[in-house]
């Protein structure tokens, strides 16, 4: 040990180990990569308690026993002594030679904060040689990586999480919705999306772009796809998505797309980058009932005005509905203002678009 590299040959391990664990325990992976670089017959992961003076193995690896895994809260059976450990900082490397111990001890804070701490201790058998100072300087210039490494996993980890919860939510919606490239490139997509694309019922993949059935229809959606990332994810323009009629054929209702600029769009985005559009399809031939009555309940609609605003939401004006109800122009207007009350609206264009846009999408 002690070559330039060596070390960077370990620092480079460490890194993609971190981060391609298959497992969220990434330390299930490490703890044999040190314990084989160190010479050492065991190792493990211990949490630090400064105000109680107590510690924990939260993971542990032994070469003897030839186990590895998680110890969570099992306490540390190593002869350390713990009072030593409250004067290091974050970093600091510290050896067992001292210790009335019959095993040599090399151990490392790879952090410290609020009363707690975290290092890594590693073993030898009393027969062994002790851990010199080149063990310990390479140590010292491995908790840094360690730590950071340990961060990007956990970052990781959060990520493929956030990842599958949106996925799952994104399953349950009734309509196609699909994060996409500038240039059409789809990069995630939920169920339904799935479903419209194998059955290429409007939409389909060409060589992981997003196409349509025709070359018009393709030539639509990368138009409506590129305004979209032109737009500033929380302007005005934003709000006033484009829509999209994408054909399909005789006797079959024109699927209706429209695209919103996603987050990356923003300024802080990285220019080599292209930004993200979330596409949302919409199947007027599916079931459209449960939008409308979503609606109404969201809003606390009572029933006479839910009637009134199914009427509405069709295209035909308030004394259209009114005689249609059998009820007075007054009645209607009492009814308007109420609803107009409950959905925060002043005019019927804005309480159909409303409606419109929740039904729709």
């Amino acid at each position: 040990m002690g070559h330039q590299s060596q070390i960077d040959q370990l620092i480079d391990t460490l890194y993609e180990t971190a981060v391609s664990a298959v497992d969220d325990c990434v330390w299930c992976d490490l703890l044999p990569g040190f314990c084989s670089t160190f010479e050492a017959a065991a190792g493990g992961l211990i949490a630090h308690d400064f105000v109680s003076g107590t510690a924990t193995l939260r993971h542990g690896y032994s070469i003897g026993a030839h186990c590895r895994g998680h110890q969570d809260g099992e306490p540390w059976r190593q002869d350390l002594t713990l009072d030593c450990l409250s004067s290091y900082r974050e970093g600091a490397v510290f050896g067992g030679e001292d210790l009335a111990s019959s095993l040599h001890q090399l151990c490392g804070m790879i952090t410290r904060e609020e009363g707690k701490g975290y290092l890594i201790s590693m073993v030898r058998p009393a027969e062994a040689d002790p851990f010199d100072g080149d063990d310990k300087e390479v140590l010292t210039r491995l908790l840094p990586h360690l730590k950071r490494s340990l961060q990007l996993r956990d970052e990781v980890v959060h990520g493929r999480v956030e990842r599958g919860s949106l996925l799952d939510l994104m399953d349950q919606l009734p309509l196609a919705v699909l994060l996409v490239s500038r240039s059409g490139l789809v990069r995630l997509r939920n169920q339904a999306a799935e479903t419209l694309l194998c059955r290429r019922d409007g939409i389909c993949l060409r060589s992981g772009y997003l196409a349509g059935g025709s070359a018009r229809t393709t030539a639509e959606l990368r138009r409506l796809i590129a305004n979209a990332a032109s737009r500033a994810p929380d302007g005005e323009e934003a709000a006033a998505a484009e829509h999209c009629v994408i054909s399909r054929g005789p006797d079959r209702l024109p699927l209706i797309s429209v695209a919103h600029p996603g987050r990356d769009a923003d300024r802080g985005a990285d220019p080599r980058s292209e930004p993200t559009v979330v596409v949302l399809i919409k199947d007027p031939q599916v079931d459209s009932t449960r939008p409308i009555a979503d609606f109404i309940e969201a809003y606390g609609l009572t029933r006479a005005e839910a009637r009134l605003l199914r009427i509405l939401g069709n295209g035909h004006g308030l004394f259209e509905a009114a005689q249609e109800l059998g009820i007075t122009r007054n009645t209607a207007r009492t009814h308007m203002r109420n609803i107009y009350a409950k959905v925060g609206t002043h005019r019927q264009s804005d309480l159909v678009r409303l409606l419109y846009r929740f039904n729709l999408f």
